[in-house]
């Protein structure tokens, strides 16, 4: 019982100390490649994994094709691409679950990724599909159960809540630079002089004066 305990305690210290390190990353890493790439290799090694990739969908969007991988080994696997259908029954049920090479169904895609066992969990952006995050381990790896599955899929929201939020702000981005006016925002103080909250870079190209300036109210 105290094993167990221990067990427990351990494991959800991990889970708390990644999702901790996923919020930083997300914060200091406004870049959505940035943060894909640190945070599924944060993922994999907290899981204790062996390799871990972030599969997403191609551009005709019946394929997945691997976007970000990590992976102790000198020779990671190279899935290349997977037809969409062949992992159609884990898109449906949005949840994430283990595929082993023993079932029929499932032994093309652990061939893909060169392992015995493999765990997949479907990730969406702005509540579309975009793709899955898999994970497999070494063979002499501990099996994981209920507990560890239900973990992975909570860190794994996490990452998709966070990947999405920062994909969104750099549409806004994009979005806001091809714009040529400057936009800006501000509300009005009591003594009605105005209290600017953003202003964009164009706003520098039309009047000479930097945004921050505005925001600091000189």
């Amino acid at each position: 019982e105290l094993i167990e305990r221990d067990t427990e305690v351990r494991r959800l210290e991990r889970s708390e100390e990644i999702k901790n390190t996923l919020r930083e990353l997300a914060t200091t890493s406004p870049d959505p490649r940035i943060f894909r790439d640190a945070a599924i290799a944060a993922m994999g090694e907290n899981a204790g994994a062996s390799y871990a990739a972030l599969m997403g969908l191609s551009v005709s969007k019946d394929r997945l094709v691997e976007v970000s991988s990590w992976s102790t080994a000198e020779e990671p696997p190279s899935p290349e691409s997977i037809p969409r259908e062949d992992l159609s029954r884990i898109e449906a049920s949005g949840l994430g679950q283990i595929i082993k090479y023993s079932e029929a169904d499932s032994a093309g895609i652990c061939a893909r990724f060169e392992a015995h066992e493999c765990w997949v969990v479907p990730i969406h952006d702005n509540a579309q599909f975009a793709g899955y995050i898999v994970m497999t381990w070494s063979d002499d790896a501990p099996f994981l159960g209920s507990v560890e599955q239900t973990a992975l899929r909570d860190i794994a929201g996490l990452f998709e809540s966070l990947y999405s939020w920062i994909q969104l702000g750099a549409r806004y981005q994009t979005t806001v630079a091809s714009i040529d006016d400057a936009l800006f925002g501000f509300s009005f103080r009591r003594d009605h002089s105005r209290r600017y909250h953003f202003a964009t870079a164009q706003f520098a190209v039309l009047t000479g004066y930097q945004p921050s300036e505005l925001m600091e109210d000189s």
